[in-house]
Order: C-alpha cells, then sequence, then structure tokens
C-alpha cells in the first residue's frame, strides 16, 4: 500500500513537474521542452506498477497493451535532444536526429502488430504468429540492450560541449540517475537470462527512488539556473543606466533632515558617494568592517557617524540602501520578467528569508505585495 502510495504521488509530480516547464514562460526553451517530455515519460512508465497494483489491469484488460510498447526508447533519446540544445554542439539541429526515434517506432509497430491479431484473432496459423511474434520480441529486446546504453553513453559526450560549469553539474547529475536506473535494467536482464530469480521489487523500488531524485534534480536545476540567468542579465544592464534607474540621490533627502552627528564629516560624504555612486552595498559579503578599511577608519567610528547622523545602525543604513535598490528595479518596467529573488539578490541581500524580512521592515509589505501595489 506505501510503495501505490509513493507510486502515485512520483507520477502526480512528475506531470506536474513537466506540464510546469511546458507552459511556463520562464522555462520556455527548446531543451527544457525535451526535457519535460523526459519526465512526463518516466511518469508514465511508473504507471505501469501503479496500474498493476491497483489492479486496472483485472478490471481493464485493453490497458495492458498501452503499456506493452517500450516506451523506455523515448527516455535515452529525449535525454540526448535535452543535453544536446543546452550546448553548443552542431549535432543539435540535425535532421537526423530524427532516428533516435526509430526503435519506439519499432516498439510501436510490433505492438499494433499484437493488438490486430488479437482483436480480429485469424488464428489460421497460430503457431506461425506465435513464432513471429517471438522473433519480433527478440529484436526488440536486443535493440533495447544495445540501443540505450549506447545511447546513454553517447550522450555524456555531449556534456562538454555545455559552457556554463553549474548547468553542467546538474545536468551531469540527472545524466547518472537516468543512467543508473536504466543500465541497472539492463544488467538485470542480462543476468536473468543465465539465472533465474525474481528482481521485480528490487528494481521497482530503486526506479521509484530514481525518479524522484530526477524530479528533484531538475527542479532545482531549472529554478537555480532560471535564478543565476535572471541576476546575468542584469547584470548587463549599462552602469549608468542602472545608477539612473536606482537613483543615486533618493536617499540623501533623507539622511540630511537627521540631526547631525556632523553634516560636514568627510568621510560621511565619502560614504553616500560609495554607497549612491559606486553601489558598494550590492555586495552581499560587504559588512561594517569592509566599509570602515575603505574609509580608512575604525568600525567603531563608522557607527558613530552614521548614527549621528542617521540615527540608525550600520546594519539599517545597509538594508535601507538595499531596499531602495529592489524597488527602483520593482518599478521599473525593464526588470518586470525577473524574479523577485534574483533583483533581491542582485541589490545585496544574501537570502530569501533575509530579503523578504526586511523589505517587509522596512516597506511593511513583501516584495511581492509591493510589485503587484505598484503595476
Amino acid at each position: 500500500m506505501i510503495y501505490l502510495i509513493l507510486l502515485n504521488i512520483a507520477i502526480f509530480q512528475g506531470i506536474v513537474l513537466g506540464i510546469v516547464i511546458l507552459k511556463s514562460k520562464a522555462f520556455r526553451t527548446k531543451a527544457n521542452a525535451y526535457l519535460a517530455y523526459l519526465i512526463l515519460v518516466l511518469s508514465f512508465l511508473l504507471t505501469n506498477p501503479a496500474l498493476d497494483l491497483g489492479g486496472a489491469y483485472h478490471h481493464f484488460p485493453f490497458l495492458v497493451h498501452i503499456h506493452d510498447v517500450e516506451t523506455a526508447f523515448l527516455v535515452p533519446a529525449f535525454l540526448l535532444l535535452f543535453i544536446l540544445n543546452k550546448g553548443e554542439h552542431p549535432l543539435k539541429n540535425s535532421k537526423r536526429l530524427i532516428w533516435l526515434f526509430l526503435p519506439f517506432g519499432y516498439a510501436v509497430a510490433i505492438d499494433l502488430f499484437r493488438l490486430f491479431n488479437a482483436i480480429t484473432r485469424l488464428y489460421t496459423a497460430p503457431e506461425t504468429i506465435a513464432a513471429i511474434l517471438d522473433i519480433l520480441n527478440t529484436i526488440e529486446l536486443v535493440l533495447a540492450l544495445v540501443f540505450i546504453p549506447a545511447t546513454l553513453g553517447v550522450t555524456y559526450t555531449f556534456l562538454k560541449h555545455i559552457t556554463q560549469e553549474k548547468e553542467r553539474s546538474w545536468i551531469r547529475i540527472l545524466w547518472f540517475l537516468v543512467s543508473f536506473t536504466f543500465f541497472s535494467w539492463v544488467i538485470a536482464i542480462l543476468v536473468r537470462l543465465v539465472v533465474v530469480y525474481d528482481i521485480s521489487l528490487t528494481m521497482k523500488l530503486t526506479a521509484l527512488a530514481v525518479t524522484f531524485f530526477i524530479h528533484w534534480t531538475s527542479y532545482v536545476g531549472l529554478y537555480r539556473l532560471k535564478l543565476l540567468g535572471d541576476r546575468l542579465e542584469i547584470k548587463t544592464v549599462p552602469n549608468g543606466q542602472l545608477i539612473k534607474i536606482l537613483g543615486a540621490d533618493s536617499v540623501q533627502d533623507v539622511l540630511i533632515n537627521k540631526e547631525p552627528f556632523d553634516s560636514n564629516n568627510q568621510y560621511f560624504k565619502k560614504l553616500e558617494t560609495l554607497f549612491n555612486e559606486e553601489k558598494i552595498f550590492a555586495d552581499h559579503t560587504l559588512d561594517r568592517e569592509k566599509v570602515a578599511k575603505e574609509l580608512g577608519i575604525s568600525s567603531g567610528y563608522l557607527s558613530q557617524i552614521i548614527n549621528g547622523v542617521t540615527g540608525d545602525s550600520f546594519s539599517s543604513y545597509l538594508n535601507h540602501y538595499r531596499v531602495e535598490a529592489v524597488k527602483k528595479m520593482i518599478l521599473n518596467s525593464e526588470f518586470d520578467n525577473y524574479s523577485l529573488l534574483a533583483i533581491g539578490l542582485e541589490s545585496g541581500f544574501t537570502s530569501k528569508t533575509t530579503f523578504h524580512k526586511v523589505f517587509k521592515k522596512h516597506t511593511g509589505m513583501t516584495p511581492r505585495h509591493y510589485r503587484e501595489a505598484n503595476k
């Protein structure tokens, strides 16, 4: 019962993830479409044991024919196309890649022949038909034992054409998980040809566990890369334009209304220059000691200056600038397609939790509500 529940969760998880990747504008690329197809096929493969355990085949025998087709042939094909389109290999635009689906087409043809024979019941020569089916099934098995490992092996060689290291790392893990599952299946079949044993339960549990890992790896990999992509695109905005968007003097009017510790203090003026013009607050490793070293004063004296002029601590002063930077980006239409977390990290915040907590403290609302209220 627990196994059946986990199966259904994995199937549902895969279907939802696949549809999200296909429909979401954030992930809509040719490469990600192949990844979505890969995940959906894996989910479909899991429906076989789920239907079997649930008794569906007993009540609806025709469903057996759906899984007679070796849909597993599609997994290495879609994985290869996904990795090819993630890299810069010239083969990714080749029309010859259509041959990757030949083994699946062969499996479909065999199943149609078997189904036609079952429906028409033309058993004029049942022994001959059975012999033909045995030959066809043997060819299909040999094709699976050759095609799947060979395709996965070739796919690995295409990983080097993915230029971005972080992207290549999670895709290599994805390749390993898929390959581990199918190589285990191939080895189990080869051993079973020599030794009679029942390895079905072990294979089912392995496939289920790996499927969860594949879903998780795909989700995390895509999400992190989308976030990284957003930040890289933000960085491509010309420096002068970014300064204009953020507003170099937007915070200064607030600061000068405070009772001055020493409003003409040369270090405070330099501090404002560092924050307003050089945007050092965007450095997520920035702390009081770094700023003090930049100014050539002690960290204690820096705190006194900030508190005397603004009434704030160094942390509040720093976060104020970061929040203002986020607000400027949110209000600028050029950043509408970027995720809020990417904007927050690019403004200097170190995590989603800190970003939301600080932003709400300074504005009274979450970044999402602020974007909705001002758009």
